[in-house]
């Protein structure tokens, strides 16, 4: 089963999670939902996990509609709506959290003798 998440955003968010046996049967169901929602007057944004996955589906769909269906991986998703909605903080990504985290032992670790 290949699974799949659309979100229709019209002051209401509504999460609809398929399961289609193949690939070509998700990006379907996945496009059909969508188009529905965006006829609707909605913001369709559709989940997929991964970046190279995002690509794939602008690339096949923008044939059969140019605009009005987001596609998004769920952190590029919050990312983009903490950055419309948030409050000016940003996210912390991994690579970030890392060298934080180091920074903080480091530190830690001059203060304290005998730390490794």
């Amino acid at each position: 089963m290949r699974p799949g998440a659309v979100l229709g955003y019209n002051g209401v968010m509504t999460l609809i999670r398929t399961n289609t046996p193949n690939a070509a049967a998700a990006d379907e169901a996945a496009f059909e939902y969508a188009l529905r929602v965006f006829s609707e007057g909605a913001r369709p944004v559709v989940i997929v996990p991964s970046y190279d996955e995002t690509v794939r589906l602008k690339k096949a769909w923008s044939e059969r509609m140019s605009f009005g269906i987001d596609v998004a991986t769920l952190s590029s998703w919050a990312a983009d709506l903490w950055e419309l909605y948030g409050d000016g903080r940003t996210f912390v990504d991994s690579v970030q959290r890392e060298l934080i985290a180091g920074a903080a032992l480091r530190d830690h670790c001059e203060q304290s003798p005998g730390c490794l």
